[in-house]
């Protein structure tokens, strides 16, 4: 989630958490059944898309921003992310996956925030 210490630090904690939890509820009804969710500490999210390309993978994400536009988050009006999109490739585990997709994460908050990046990650 792009700039959350703000929401904390303006709202506090309590109101943060909320956040945080209506923005789960938020993934939880805009993928797929078969996805997983899990907050991977702070305030970022992992989503493992099951079955999907990595073009389909970014162009989920780009969807999740567009619907979050449409979403209110009370008291915040307006939430925002960035987002690394990696697949998983044979031979790779599930440690070299997230770093992967960390790294397309960096790019993308480097990249102004609000936006998603891919990185194609090869088993080491």
């Amino acid at each position: 989630l792009d700039y959350f210490k703000v929401v904390n630090d303006t709202f506090g904690h309590d109101v943060g958490d909320q956040v945080l939890m209506h923005i789960a509820d938020f993934l939880s009804n805009n993928v797929r059944k078969q996805d997983l969710i899990a907050r991977w500490g702070g305030e970022e999210f992992v989503i493992l898309l099951r079955d999907t390309s990595i073009e389909q993978g970014e162009q989920i994400a780009l969807n999740l921003q567009e619907k979050m536009k449409q979403e209110n988050f009370s008291p915040v009006t307006c939430m925002t992310f960035s987002a690394g999109v990696a697949t998983l490739e044979v031979g790779q585990n599930f440690d070299e996956l997230v770093a992967c997709a960390d790294k397309a994460l960096y790019l993308a908050k480097n990249s102004g925030r609000n936006c998603v990046k891919t990185n194609l990650c090869v088993a080491s």
